[in-house]
């Protein structure tokens, strides 16, 4: 590990234990973070950490493809959330894939429709998993986690998603989103919701994104 590494690091560790004192979401600028490539960046469990994109390009749209690969010991969070915006106005449709008790649920809220999935297999194993979610001709997609389809699939519309959070949410979100979601027993809180773990190779149809994400509260893995 080179000098910058071990600062970047050392910068946004430091930026999480002081969040804990005063309930901030510090962002991790200057600090060398890349959810994209194959290091990897780590959510943790104080207030507000997450890594977000507000402005997806390419976006989430039919026949489109998001690929993931993640790790984590803790029992629940969102590993992933998309929706139709950032802002509480914009935020009407959304999919998520997120862990309760170890176990993945695939949830959607799509044009007042909601939906949820339950997979047996426990994830929480703290080994690397791959997570594919496909957009299909606008329905809420498919979900495959290591290569396999565990979901059957929803026959409902879909907007196009430009909004991604991974392992949590901004703050004052969470209670609208897990409202609307039908999540409020599971995460109806600030705490419950955040996942502590890995995300790594993160992509769109194997693309580049054009714009890059911040990132609040985080590590490298």
């Amino acid at each position: 590990m080179d000098v910058f590494q071990f600062v970047a690091i050392c910068t946004c560790v430091l930026a999480a234990v002081l969040d804990v004192l005063v309930k901030a979401s510090p962002i991790c600028t200057g600090a060398k973070m890349d959810i994209t490539n194959s290091y990897g960046v780590r959510t943790e469990k104080v207030h507000g950490s997450r890594v977000q994109f507000s402005s997806l390009s390419p976006s989430l749209d039919k026949g489109s493809k998001l690929n993931i690969e993640f790790r984590t010991s803790s029992p629940s969070g969102f590993v992933f959330l998309a929706s139709t915006g950032s802002r509480r106005s914009t935020m009407t449709d959304y999919v998520t894939v997120y862990l309760k008790d170890g176990h993945m649920y695939f949830a959607f809220k799509c044009n007042g429709m909601t939906g949820r999935l339950r997979e047996r297999k426990q994830l929480d194993d703290g080994q690397w998993h791959k997570l594919n979610y496909n957009r299909e001709d606008g329905t809420p997609g498919a979900i495959k986690i290591n290569h396999e389809s565990p979901y059957r699939r929803y026959q409902v519309s879909c907007p196009s998603f430009n909004t991604l959070f991974f392992g949590g949410l901004p703050p004052h979100l969470v209670r609208q989103v897990t409202s609307d979601l039908g999540l409020e027993n599971e995460f109806g809180n600030n705490k419950a919701h955040r996942l502590e773990g890995c995300f790594r190779n993160v992509n769109i149809d194997n693309k580049q994104f054009r714009v890059e994400p911040s990132y609040h509260s985080v590590s490298t893995c």
